[in-house]
């Protein structure tokens, strides 16, 4: 984001004017900022396409972009374009980083959207993460584990899983049918964010956090909202230090 800043400063000029905003001093130091954050993303670029995990990546690439890097862009996109189908962008905060890459646009590009003729039909659609329980849809069970921070066990839980059910489900499944099983979270723009699990809450000034993992010790890429379990899937809510 800092580098689509910093482009939007060195190609600002007065409106209706054609005069640059700022002096040509200014856009120099600008642009040489800019370029060493760009040479910075280039080198993070894994084999694979990724910079950091697959969601930064989406903003890496626009800044990419941003600095005429198309050979990194493309690659990035090949990335993308694999966990796209793979249905690792549900979650609209995702989508909306996602689709100006594929288009090989930026945030930059909106300013020069026509939005005259948009008749602002745009629905929201709600979603309370129940899913109807019946016999035809199951399709076995989840394991959860709970850890502190040292480890220990504080509580676990099997869960049946039934067809498309989100992890968030899952966890409303477990705390309806053990009493002992309980779990926060609060709103945030990618999606409610797992505050306390089994009475044990996570502590900004202390700087921990739950992580999810697979049973195999994997951090899970998406929050409890988008993730979907899989059949005898084993997951680990771990409060951890960041």
């Amino acid at each position: 984001m800092m580098v689509l800043a910093l482009k939007c400063v060195s190609e600002s000029k007065v409106p209706n004017t054609g005069t640059w905003m700022y002096s040509s001093d200014t856009r120099k130091k600008v642009q040489s900022t800019m370029n060493k954050l760009i040479q910075k993303i280039q080198d993070r670029q894994r084999e694979s396409g990724e910079i950091g995990d697959i969601y930064s990546t989406s903003l890496a690439m626009q800044a990419l972009l941003a600095g005429g890097d198309e050979e990194r862009w493309l690659k990035g996109k090949a990335r993308l374009l694999i966990e796209a189908q793979q249905g690792m962008f549900r979650n609209p905060m995702a989508l909306s980083q996602l689709l100006p890459v594929l288009y090989q646009r930026t945030y930059l590009d909106i300013g020069q959207i026509n939005c005259i003729n948009e008749n602002d039909g745009l629905k929201w659609m709600r979603s309370d993460h129940r899913t109807e329980h019946n016999s035809n849809n199951q399709k076995g069970f989840v394991h959860l584990t709970v850890n502190d921070m040292n480890g220990t066990i504080i509580c676990t839980a099997k869960v049946r899983l039934f067809q498309k059910m989100s992890l968030q489900a899952v966890l409303n499944e477990a705390r309806i049918n053990d009493a002992k099983f309980n779990f926060e979270t609060r709103p945030t723009l990618w999606g409610p964010f797992l505050t306390s699990v089994c009475n044990l809450r996570a502590q900004d000034n202390s700087r921990n956090y739950w992580r999810l993992l697979t049973g195999n010790n994997t951090p899970l890429k998406q929050g409890i909202q988008d993730y979907r379990p899989h059949q005898g899937e084993h997951i680990v809510l771990r409060l951890s230090k960041f």
